[in-house]
């Protein structure tokens, strides 16, 4: 799907994007690694957690480059606080932790996990539901419905990583995307990827064996419900396996609906410059009208 011997994917959005970014490098079958990026205070209830509150990570496997970095080994055991979903993958390959703190180091945060790894060639940005698709200047307008700015502040962060191959990916588009997702997709010129029937399975059984595919529920998403619905054929208004405490939260309800179409299953992925100047003021298809992906190849 992507290019290179060794690859990095790097969760950009917090949530279950770690997730999705560790089954992509299971499927490609090369050495890889997972990177989830998270800022330090949480960005959504749980049923334990607020808003605002400290980020937190215990029981992990060191901070890389020694304490204060923000950069953790996370292990099988390793648990923090919010809708922490990163120790999930840990047992498939080895995943880091990112704790951004919004004091323009991320770059720098990012290539610790990279070098504690072991100099991969190529390092893709995977975000998860389609908000890294927001144009830059209505990121900010829009927190609270999704988290563009945390999406677009990580594509800049690793977009300034020097001597690898850098690209972005995303799945599940539909979710938390904008009305205008395809052209930003046309201008980036993304290509539309589907799986394999036996990578599906593989997909599927993978979220069954996390416990995220609804049957806990202190492991949920609506990206990867949305993506295991549109794998398995479903499409229109799908109803996903939330639970209660978050359908039912007082401050922040999540819908349990979500539109599926023939787009969700798939993966869009392009290189990571065309993707950032395409949500950047400069894009030469800012104006364009909504024009479908038709002339995109499905490969």
């Amino acid at each position: 799907m992507f290019p290179g011997q060794k690859q990095a994917y790097v969760g950009i959005g917090g949530g279950s994007d770690c997730v999705q970014a560790a089954i992509l490098g299971i499927l490609s079958g090369n050495p890889s690694c997972v990177i989830s990026i998270r800022r330090n205070k949480l960005g959504s209830q749980t049923a334990k957690d607020d808003v605002g509150g400290k980020r937190t990570v215990d029981n992990h496997g060191g901070e890389v480059g020694g304490a204060g970095t923000g950069v953790f080994r996370i292990t099988p055991d390793t648990r923090g606080s919010g809708r922490f979903l990163e120790f999930l993958p840990a047992s498939q390959l080895p995943t880091y932790l990112v704790i951004d703190n919004q004091d323009g180091k991320l770059t720098d945060q990012i290539q610790l996990a990279l070098n504690d790894f072991g100099a991969p060639d190529t390092v893709i940005a995977i975000d998860t539901g389609g908000d890294a698709l927001y144009r830059t200047e209505q990121a900010e307008d829009i927190v609270g419905k999704t988290t563009p700015d945390q999406d677009i502040s990580s594509l800049l962060a690793i977009s300034k990583l020097q001597g690898v191959k850098l690209y972005s990916g995303i799945v599940a588009k539909g979710i938390d995307t904008p009305p205008y997702a395809d052209d930003v997709l046309k201008s980036a010129e993304a290509r539309y990827v589907t799986l394999s029937k036996g990578q599906i399975e593989t997909v599927l059984d993978l979220y069954t064996l996390f416990g995220l595919d609804g049957s806990n529920p202190d492991r949920y998403g609506k990206t990867p419900f949305a993506w295991q619905a549109a794998l398995r054929g479903e499409t229109g208004k799908v109803r996903i396996p939330l639970p209660d405490h978050a359908v039912n939260h007082p401050t922040n309800p999540w819908n349990p609906i979500v539109n599926v179409d023939c787009d969700t299953a798939g993966i869009f992925i392009m290189h990571l410059s065309k993707h950032v100047d395409a949500i950047s003021k400069n894009s030469q298809n800012y104006n364009a009208k909504p024009s479908g992906l038709s002339e995109f190849n499905n490969e």
